[in-house]
């Protein structure tokens, strides 16, 4: 894959990303840093790790993620990309964000990125010690929902991306 594939597909990515947590929607300056479902499941309390992510060994690229959440209410997420097709080295890329996050029953789960104010409407599930989200790229391109507001939330279970608990 040549520098300008990569820069481009690169990009095509960070717009997807983008498009599917909210097409940059902001929460207004007088709209609380924090969900009004206000629950937490003490399960999700902890470090969570998924293993290296290839979606398709031909497009060159690779993540690992970990999600960190308290008890109050609050999580770390932290992406690293790699430009190439296994997770060795120095990651191309390492995002951090901050959420606050509360859960509903069903597996009904509302992230608030702290930094942007954007919200994403997901799902959960914890089966075992993996932990799975609706949201997240994926070997598919199924979402069911984009999770930019209540009405769509994310319907399915992302089966692609699976977190650990360390």
């Amino acid at each position: 894959m040549t520098v300008l594939n990569k820069k481009i597909f690169s990009g095509i990515l960070f717009l997807l990303i983008f498009l599917l947590v909210g097409c940059g929607q902001k929460t207004p300056a007088n709209t609380p840093q924090s969900n009004s479902a206000g629950n937490t499941d003490t399960s999700l309390v902890g470090t969570w790790k998924t293993d290296c992510l290839v979606p398709r060994p031909s497009d060159q690229w690779a993540e690992l993620h970990t999600f960190v959440f308290v008890n109050e209410n609050t999580a770390t997420h932290n992406r690293k990309a790699f430009f190439k097709a296994s997770c060795a080295g120095t990651p191309d890329m390492d995002d951090a964000n901050r959420y606050s996050y509360g859960v509903e029953t069903g597996g009904k789960i509302t992230f608030m990125e702290l930094d942007q104010g954007v919200p994403l409407y997901d799902i959960y599930a914890l089966e075992g010690n993996t932990l799975r989200f609706g949201h997240g790229f994926r070997n598919d391109a199924v979402f069911g929902g984009s999770g930019s507001i209540p009405e769509d939330r994310i319907k399915i279970l992302n089966n692609f991306i699976l977190y650990k608990k360390q």
